[in-house]
């Protein structure tokens, strides 16, 4: 799919596999940006080192770090926006998401297609903030 963000990368990082696997295909797909994926936050902080990443997709509950501690840390050593995913929204809010640095919040189920418009909307806010 033709896209006017080029060239973009995005990172997802969940410990769910199937989850993760299938959400970048659909940003690979459905929006056409190059995407790669982490199990863990670890591994994230890691592709991060290693290539510029424009917007990371991470979950909340992982078993090596919470989502929030890995967007502190992005927000602190990067210039990568950041969206949160997490099925426990009853242990997390939304200001808890935004006041720790993240761009936006998804409640899981994550739908590819509201996923997508969320991330095309980062991507254009941070082209008008960057120029």
């Amino acid at each position: 799919m033709n896209n006017d963000l080029y060239p973009v990368h995005i990172l997802i990082v969940d410990d769910d596999k199937s989850l993760g696997q299938m959400l970048k295909n659909a940003i690979i797909k459905g929006a056409g940006f190059d995407c790669s994926f982490a199990v863990s936050a670890g591994e994230a902080l890691q592709v991060l080192e290693e290539r510029v990443v424009d917007v990371v997709v991470t979950d909340i509950k992982m078993p090596d770090m919470s989502g929030l501690e890995l967007t502190r840390i992005i927000k602190e050593k990067y210039d990568s926006g950041v969206i949160v995913i997490t099925g426990y929204y009853e242990d997390f809010t939304y200001e808890q998401a935004i006041e720790n640095g993240a761009n936006d919040f998804i409640e899981k189920p994550v739908r590819p297609t509201e996923l997508i418009i969320r991330l095309k909307r980062i991507l254009r806010e941070r082209a008008i903030w960057n120029k």
